[in-house]
């Protein structure tokens, strides 16, 4: 699948929301970004203030090649789930509750989505750039008498 939010990629989320959904992250390369010296990867403010969001209302869990103990001290306060305990409440959870969340998580994650934040940042670079052009503009003319600085 080559964009999750093409056709094929739309059928596939559909299919996950139906299911019993465990939410699984990568440390290095996803969580933290990957950098030369592996012991000083950590994860930014703004990614794990929405892990910390995400593991309040989902089972969520990190999957990675770093030591289970490593992992417990990068991530202390988020509130991840153990593996086996987040398996657990995924496959016990009743159906209303799945169906709860994954209408929370949608609504989470289209608050969140980078599609939506470029355009926001296109849009307010935009309404910049209108201001600068008249404020330019302006720069030339006389109100009042006095010449505009």
């Amino acid at each position: 699948m080559r964009y999750v939010l093409g056709p094929a990629g739309r059928r596939a989320l559909g299919r996950f929301t139906r299911s019993r959904p465990l939410l699984a992250f990568d440390y290095d390369g996803t969580l933290a970004p990957i950098v030369s010296d592996p012991a000083r990867a950590a994860v930014r403010a703004g990614t794990r203030e929405l892990l910390t969001r995400l593991a309040a209302r989902y089972v969520c869990v990190v999957v990675s090649g770093r030591p289970r103990r490593d992992l417990v001290r990068r991530l202390a306060g988020v509130g991840l789930a153990e593996a086996s305990e987040a398996l657990a409440t995924a496959l016990k959870m009743p159906a209303e509750e799945q169906q709860d969340r994954m209408r929370a998580m949608r609504a989470f994650v289209a608050e969140f989505n980078v599609y939506r934040w470029a355009g926001r940042m296109l849009v307010d670079a935009a309404r910049l750039r209108r201001q600068e052009r008249l404020t330019g503009r302006l720069r030339g003319l006389w109100l009042g008498g006095e010449p505009t600085a």
